[in-house]
């Protein structure tokens, strides 16, 4: 039986295709601190995956990559997190910011926020200069 191929709404990139079909995921809330022994490990790799990603495509192929909520939940399985785990997003970022101290500049990318007041603070550029130096405005 012959079934024409769906078409593509305008402007939708090129990696979304018309066969991917996409679904709501109902997770359960989840209390409590991903174990530190796992935290560690998640680290670790998220920063070789970053790496990877960030040498081999390019620093906004992997921002696209994060934006993507199901390739981000995916990734999060990945580094050792539970797929059905409601926290998988908070401890991914966190695993990313911890890779980020670890890594430094060697990451490819800025990772900044967090849980409450961190959320609000932003990476401050170390300067050798006072303060008060024009060329450290921070």
């Amino acid at each position: 039986m012959f079934r024409p191929r769906p078409v593509l709404p305008r402007g939708l990139p090129r990696a979304y295709s018309a066969s991917m079909k996409r679904r709501l995921a109902q997770l359960p809330l989840h209390t409590g601190k991903a174990p530190p022994w796992l935290f560690k490990r998640m680290s670790k790799l998220a920063g070789a995956v970053t790496m990877a990603i960030v040498e081999g495509f390019g620093p906004a192929e992997m921002l696209r990559r994060l934006s993507d909520p199901w390739w981000f939940q995916a990734f999060g399985c990945v580094l050792g997190f539970d797929w059905h785990s409601s926290g998988v997003t908070t401890v991914t970022c966190g695993a990313l910011k911890e890779a980020a101290k670890t890594f430094g500049k060697d990451l490819g990318i800025l990772v900044a926020g967090g849980k409450g007041a961190t959320s609000r603070k932003r990476p401050m550029p170390r300067c050798s200069e006072p303060r008060n130096d024009a060329r450290c405005p921070y």
